[in-house]
């Protein structure tokens, strides 16, 4: 979020900070529409039932994609979601090794929302840490998710990217997946249109 802040204050823009149940009374009142809200991927279909679709509207998660990693091939990886069946590998891959939450979201509302979605019972495995697994953790997987790696820099997530377009995996992140499991990821892309296809 720091980062897309201090992008648009340095392009002379207005960045203006709401909570999601504000920010309807917000757009009401600013006199103006904006050009592009941002939001967390967490509540991106109330956000995004809130901002009229003629206002652009993406997530941060979607934005670090594209700064850290490969958008295009994220939003190609996810829609093999609709391929997955009953004894699928999932892997979630997390750059860091940080303590897991109750409602995490890698671990616990990824993969719900991924069953709920498919119908399908899969198997998730969780792999963490800043280097790569050993390539025996990862060459079932159907799909890998990744987070959004903040701990990484670009030519680390490049090189995962890589190595799974290598092996043939497909590769997306969390907030490209939340997007789509909530039905909004089309409308989460477009403000890339010229480098994604909608």
């Amino acid at each position: 979020q720091v980062h897309a802040i201090r992008e648009a204050l340095d392009r002379e823009a207005i960045a203006l900070v709401v909570k999601e149940r504000e920010l309807r009374y917000v757009m009401e009142n600013i006199g103006m529409k904006p050009k592009l809200v941002i939001t967390d991927s967490q509540v991106v279909m109330k956000v995004a039932s809130d901002v009229p679709e003629d206002v652009e509207l993406t997530t941060f998660s979607i934005v670090e994609s594209r700064y850290r990693g490969d958008l295009a091939y994220f939003v190609e990886s996810v829609r093999k979601i609709e391929e997955l069946e009953d004894g699928d590998t999932v892997v979630i891959m997390e750059g860091c090794t940080h303590r897991p939450l109750t409602e995490d979201i890698g671990r616990v509302k990824i993969p719900r929302w991924l069953v709920n979605h498919t119908g399908a019972q899969l198997n998730f495995k969780v792999i963490a840490g800043k280097d790569f697994p050993d390539l025996e953790e990862i060459e079932d997987a159907k799909l890998i998710i990744h987070c959004g790696g903040c701990v990484l820099n670009r030519a680390a997530m490049m090189r995962r990217v890589r190595m799974a377009k290598r092996l043939g995996i497909p590769m997306t992140n969390y907030g490209v997946t939340i997007s789509y499991l909530h039905g909004v990821l089309d409308r989460a892309i477009r403000p890339f249109r010229e480098e994604v296809k909608v």
